[in-house]
């Protein structure tokens, strides 16, 4: 099966958000021995939730670049996993930019809920997830052992 513009499209915006996960982390490591953050009142505290901060993203990351490899590889569980995370995400960000009350809305955390319901929206497109439908279950006759040895 061919694939569309959009398909490629999502694969390659796949792979930006699990560059954009993994550079979160290094930057947040990066930040632990700049002078100002060593030179602060509370230095230690701070290094100690940069730290957790950094700790926090990296299995996210990993879970965007595992979904990443499935949709280039044009597999369905590639599908699921994206959209998977996609969605816990923007759960998580919707609830933490909500969680102090309508009167104090984190919009960063809005806006990058934003960015993974983007995600989930496009993943949902009918070319896209007709391709990984039909295309994880063309694989999944063809390598069946039954379905090749009726053929």
């Amino acid at each position: 099966m061919r694939r569309s513009g959009w398909v490629s499209g999502v694969t390659v915006l796949q792979f930006l958000v699990a560059l954009l996960l993994l550079a979160l982390p290094a930057y947040l490591i990066i930040l632990t021995v700049t002078s100002d953050v060593r030179n602060a009142p509370n230095a230690t505290e701070d290094i100690s939730g940069l730290r957790v901060a950094a700790a926090v993203f990296i299995g996210p990351a990993l879970l965007a670049f595992v979904a990443w490899y499935g949709l280039l590889k044009n597999r369905l569980w590639g599908w699921w996993v994206a959209m998977l995370d996609h969605l816990a995400t923007t759960g998580l960000m919707t609830y933490s930019s909500l969680d102090d009350g309508w009167r104090s809305i984190d919009w960063e955390s809005v806006g990058i809920a934003a960015m993974f319901a983007t995600m989930v929206v496009f993943l949902l497109l009918p070319p896209v997830k007709r391709f990984y439908w039909e295309s994880g279950s063309s694989s999944a006759s063809v390598s069946s052992p039954l379905k090749a040895k009726q053929q």
